[in-house]
């Protein structure tokens, strides 16, 4: 998931400041070599990145395909605390430390990662879950439905074919398996 993320980074960061991420669609299936990244669509609010991963002989082995979205704002919404549906199995507390090392490995200079108290970057949401959780291969449809910010506790309830994450009762992302 880093390399995806890497290369992902590698888009012209001039145009998507201050953007987030509404949805991701990941496959991943094997190790890949080259990478590359090609804007889909592009308009004043709404941009899609195709990111891919092949291996040497130019077999696909992993793909992003990433909705970037201008927020109309940042914060987090009005939202009544839920109760969990599951207990969590995965927990986690990211550091604005932890933020600006992802950040210094990927490579992304979005300025909504470089605040006081920083959007947490959904690659980094997801590569942690994928590397907790000892997931190798994937086919993960994302939605991301609110910012995670430093320092917020990140619940993620495993369900038999959904992966839900929550700040505070609140859903953050949800994550459906194809």
């Amino acid at each position: 998931m880093l390399e995806l993320a890497q290369a992902l980074a590698k888009c012209d960061q001039e145009v998507f400041k201050g953007w987030v991420i509404a949805g991701v669609d990941a496959e991943i299936s094997g190790k890949a070599e080259i990478y590359s990244n090609e804007i889909l669509v592009q308009n004043k609010r709404r941009s899609i990145i195709l990111v891919q991963g092949r291996s040497n002989d130019g077999k696909l082995q992993k793909q992003l395909k990433v909705i970037l979205m201008l927020p109309r704002q940042l914060g987090r919404a009005d939202t009544q605390d839920e109760e969990l549906a599951d207990k969590p199995s995965y927990e986690h507390i990211f550091s604005v430390a932890e933020v600006s090392e992802y950040l210094a490995r990927v490579g992304d200079e979005n300025i909504i990662h470089r605040q006081p108290r920083p959007i947490v970057p959904g690659m980094l949401l997801l590569s942690w879950l994928q590397k907790t959780a000892g997931i190798a291969a994937l086919n993960w449809k994302v939605r991301f439905v609110q910012p995670v910010y430093s320092g917020e506790t990140v619940s993620c309830c495993f369900q038999e074919q959904t992966i839900t994450a929550y700040v505070n009762g609140a859903k953050v992302f949800i994550i459906s398996k194809k």
